[in-house]
C-alpha cells in the first residue's frame, strides 16, 4: 500500500512538473521570442524546463527552479525586453544564479557522456560553482548574440542545447566546460573570445582580471584587488586567442584557467609577469612594472634615459638576481603571493613592492624596496 502510494505521488509531481514546463514553454515562445529569445533551437526549453527542480508552487524563495519562472512570467507588468533574460535557463540570478543553473544543468545532462564524465566540474558540483563565478558574466541574455565568447551566458546556452538530445550532446557539453577546451577554431571553441580588436584591451583586462581573482585566491592569491590587476593588465600586450606563451594578456588568460584545477601550478604564470610561462623570465615585467609605477627612482638608480623602453640596465641587474627565470615565483621558498610579503634581495621581492607602488606612483615605501635601495628588499 505504502509503495502504490509512493507511485501515485511521484506520478503527480511528475505532471505537475509537466503542467508548468508547458505553461512555461508556451509563455516563452509567445512573450520571449525574437528579440528577446533565451532558448535558441525548438525543444531547448521544454528539454530544459524538465531537468529543473519543480520547486515551491504556493510561492518561496527565488530559487532555481521551474516555479520560480512561473510565478515570474504571471507577475503583472512582465515587460520582455528586461524579464525574459530572468526566466531563461540561467535566470540572471532571478531565480537561483546563473552558476547553480549552469552546474545543475551539467551535472545531468553532461554526466552520462563519455569524456565528460571525468570532468572535475561534473564530478563536483563545489568544484563546478568555484570555477563558474570566475566566469565573465555578462549581466544580460540573448540566446543569439551569446553563443559565442567567453561568458556564463555562452555555456548556458550550449548546454541548453545538450539537453534536447544525446547527439546534441556529444557535440555542445564541450562548449559548456567551465575551463574551455583549447583551439582557436571558433566553431569549434564558441565559448571563446574573439581576436582583438573584436574585443577591446579593456574588456580583455577584465575579464582576466575577474578570472585570476577567482582561481587564484588565499594563499595563491597574485593581486590584493581587481583595481591592482588591471593597472598591470593595462601594461601588457592584448596578445590572440590561443595564447600559450608569450608575454600577453592572453597568455595570462590561459594560465588562469588552468589554475582552476591547479592553483600551485598555474597561478604564478597567470600572476604579473608570468614567471617565464608568459614571456622570458621575471625580469622584463618587473622592470617594465618598476618603471611605470616609479619613475623618479627609477630614473635616479639607472641614469636619465632609464626610462626608454629600449633600456636594459634594469633587466641586466635583475636577471643576476633569485627568482629570474621561469617558474622563479612558483619554485621560490615562499613563492609569489599578496598574502606573504616576501623579503629579500630577490626578484620576487622587488616585483611583489612594484605591483604595490603601481597603484600609488611614487610611493615611499614601496618605490625604494621595488628597486633594492632600502626596506625588505635588500
Amino acid at each position: 500500500m505504502l509503495a502504490l502510494g509512493a507511485c501515485l505521488i511521484d506520478e503527480r509531481q511528475y505532471d505537475q512538473q509537466l503542467a508548468d514546463c508547458t505553461y512555461y514553454c508556451g509563455q516563452m515562445e509567445t512573450r520571449c521570442g525574437e528579440p528577446f529569445n533565451v532558448y535558441d533551437r525548438p525543444g531547448a526549453c521544454m528539454a530544459v524546463c524538465m531537468l529543473m527542480d519543480e520547486g515551491d508552487t504556493l510561492g518561496g524563495a527565488d530559487e532555481n527552479t521551474v516555479a520560480c519562472r512561473v510565478r515570474k512570467l504571471r507577475q503583472p507588468g512582465f515587460e520582455p525586453s528586461t524579464d525574459c533574460a530572468q526566466v531563461g535557463p540561467g535566470s540572471n540570478d532571478a531565480c537561483g544564479t546563473n552558476c547553480e543553473a549552469l552546474c545543475s544543468l551539467r551535472a545531468r545532462v553532461c554526466g552520462p557522456i563519455k569524456g565528460q564524465d571525468v570532468m572535475a566540474d561534473i564530478v563536483s558540483y563545489d568544484v563546478c560553482m568555484h570555477n563558474c563565478e570566475a566566469l565573465p558574466d555578462l549581466g544580460s541574455f540573448d540566446a543569439n548574440r551569446d553563443r559565442f565568447g567567453d561568458s556564463v551566458q555562452c555555456r548556458l546556452i550550449h548546454v541548453s542545447e545538450s539537453a534536447i538530445s544525446h547527439e546534441l550532446a556529444l557535440t555542445h557539453c564541450s562548449h559548456s566546460q567551465t575551463i574551455p577546451v583549447r583551439g582557436e577554431d571558433r566553431d569549434l571553441v564558441p565559448c571563446s573570445d574573439p581576436p582583438a580588436p573584436e574585443l577591446t584591451k579593456e574588456a580583455d583586462c577584465q575579464k582576466y582580471c575577474t578570472l585570476t581573482m577567482g582561481a587564484c585566491d588565499n594563499d595563491f592569491a597574485v593581486y590584493d584587488s581587481a583595481a591592482q590587476c588591471m593597472s598591470v593588465c593595462r601594461l601588457l600586450d592584448q596578445g590572440e586567442p590561443g595564447d600559450e606563451s608569450g608575454d600577453t594578456i592572453r597568455c595570462r588568460r590561459y594560465h588562469s584557467y588552468n589554475a582552476l584545477g591547479r592553483p600551485q601550478e598555474h597561478c604564478t604564470h597567470a600572476g604579473p609577469t608570468g614567471d617565464g610561462h608568459c614571456g622570458g623570465g621575471n625580469c622584463p615585467d618587473y622592470c617594465r612594472i618598476a618603471r611605470q609605477a616609479c619613475p623618479a627612482q627609477f630614473e635616479a638608480k639607472y641614469g636619465p634615459d632609464a626610462n626608454l623602453l629600449g633600456s636594459t640596465d634594469c633587466e641586466t641587474e635583475c636577471k643576476s638576481l633569485e627568482g629570474a627565470g621561469s617558474d622563479g615565483f612558483r619554485d621560490a621558498t615562499v613563492r609569489y603571493n599578496t598574502m606573504t610579503p616576501p623579503q629579500g634581495n630577490t626578484v620576487l621581492c622587488r616585483t611583489y613592492h612594484a605591483v604595490q607602488a603601481l597603484a600609488a606612483p611614487n610611493d615611499m615605501l614601496h618605490c625604494p624596496a621595488a628597486l633594492g635601495l632600502s626596506g625588505d628588499c635588500l
